[in-house]
C-alpha cells in the first residue's frame, strides 16, 4: 500500500509541475530569450532548463521574438515620426545631390535603414511613373545606344533600374519574335 501512495504522489507532483501558470511560462520564455540570440537557442533553453516539449518551446520562443520585434518597430516608427521635418530636409538634400543615387545618399549620408531608404526611393519613383515611361520610350527609339545606357546617361537612372527595364524590353521582343 505504501508503494501505491508514493507512486500516486509522484504522479500528482508531475501533474502539478506540468500545469504551470501563464505567468510562470512567460517568465521562463523571457529568461531564456534574455540569455540567447536566436529563436532556436531560446527554444532549446526552454527544453533543457524548464522541461518544455520542443514544439511548444519553439512556438513560445517565436511568439516572444515576434512581440519583441513588434515593440521595437513601434518605437522606431514613433521616433522616426518625431523627426519627420529633419527627414524631409535630408530627403531634399539627397534629391539635389546628382553624384549618387537617392538610395545610397540616404543610407550613407544620413544613415537611414535600407528598408526606409528603399521604400522612400520606390515611392518617389512610382510618383513619377508617367515621366519614366516617356524616358523609356525615348531611349527605346534611339538606335545609337543601348536602352539602359541611355536611361542612365540622359535621365540619371540608377543602373539597377535601367538594366532591369532594358532586360524586360529585350525579353518582350524575344517573346514577340517566336
Amino acid at each position: 500500500m505504501r508503494r501505491a501512495s508514493v507512486g500516486a504522489l509522484g504522479l500528482f507532483a508531475l501533474a502539478v509541475a506540468g500545469c504551470k501558470t501563464e505567468s510562470a511560462k512567460r517568465k521562463e520564455v523571457g529568461e531564456c530569450a534574455a540569455i540567447t540570440l536566436t529563436v532556436e537557442a531560446a527554444a532549446t533553453c526552454l527544453e533543457v532548463h524548464y522541461g518544455w516539449k520542443k514544439p511548444a518551446a519553439v512556438v513560445a520562443a517565436r511568439a516572444f521574438q515576434h512581440q519583441r520585434d513588434s515593440i521595437a518597430q513601434v518605437q522606431a516608427d514613433s521616433t522616426w515620426g518625431a523627426d519627420a521635418a529633419k527627414h524631409r530636409r535630408e530627403l531634399e538634400e539627397c534629391r539635389r545631390d546628382q553624384s549618387r543615387s537617392l538610395l545610397r545618399c540616404l543610407q550613407e549620408t544620413y544613415l537611414w535603414t535600407e528598408a526606409r531608404a528603399k521604400a522612400t526611393d520606390d515611392s518617389l519613383w512610382r510618383r513619377d511613373a508617367a515621366r519614366h515611361r516617356d524616358e523609356v520610350e525615348r531611349c527605346v527609339r534611339r538606335r545609337d545606344m543601348n536602352t539602359a545606357s541611355c536611361l542612365q546617361l540622359y535621365y540619371q537612372w540608377n543602373s539597377e533600374r535601367a538594366l532591369a527595364v532594358a532586360d524586360s524590353i529585350v525579353r518582350a521582343r524575344m517573346k514577340r519574335g517566336r
